[in-house]
């Protein structure tokens, strides 16, 4: 299978490691599918890109029923999905900025929040499980010729524990597991 026709997804295509990603694949001559939970694609842009949250591990089957009926099934799929609210305590103030974590206070990590330690886990963990499912089903429907390449994209939270970082290490650890 050329890379003309074959089919990278894109779970998380914000403006970093996603978008280099975007990148990369579409020099190769992939047909691109991104995820985000706000950005849009480029107006000039020929990808496919689907506004999802993943917050919500059920939006991932939607997405790769999207992206299967409108580009086919991906050979890739990369696994970049995260938030980070950063506690400013300047501020008081939580700000998103884009990686799966939820800073607490490094000598009290225990005092994160179930509902944010939840959000974390959906997000680092229960809908990379799901994305990780729905590209499997798509691996089976390829060609048996064509390569197949599932990538989750990660820091040293899963091998070195940060205090401050624990609901991102916990979500790192499972996906590294």
């Amino acid at each position: 299978m050329s890379a003309s026709s074959s089919i990278a997804l894109v779970f998380g295509a914000g403006q970093n490691v996603g978008a280099g990603v975007v990148k990369a694949f579409s020099a190769k001559g992939y047909r691109i599918a991104t995820v985000s939970r706000t950005a849009t694609a480029d107006t000039n842009d020929k990808r496919l890109h689907i506004l999802a949250d993943l917050e919500d591990p059920e939006s991932v089957s939607t997405v790769l029923d999207t992206v299967r009926k409108q580009l086919g099934h991906p050979s890739v799929v990369v696994y970049n999905g995260s938030l980070l609210r950063l506690l400013v305590a300047i501020v008081s103030m939580l700000t998103e900025t884009g990686a799966a974590a939820t800073f607490v206070n490094k000598e009290h990590p225990l005092e994160i929040s179930l509902r944010s330690a939840i959000r974390d886990m959906n997000i680092n963990t229960f809908s990379a499980l799901a994305a990780a499912k729905e590209a499997v089903k798509s691996f089976e429907a390829l060609p048996k010729d064509a390569a197949r390449t599932f990538i989750f994209t990660g820091n040293i939270t899963n091998s070195q524990p940060i205090p401050a970082l624990m609901s991102q290490g916990m979500g790192k650890a499972l996906q590294r597991t």
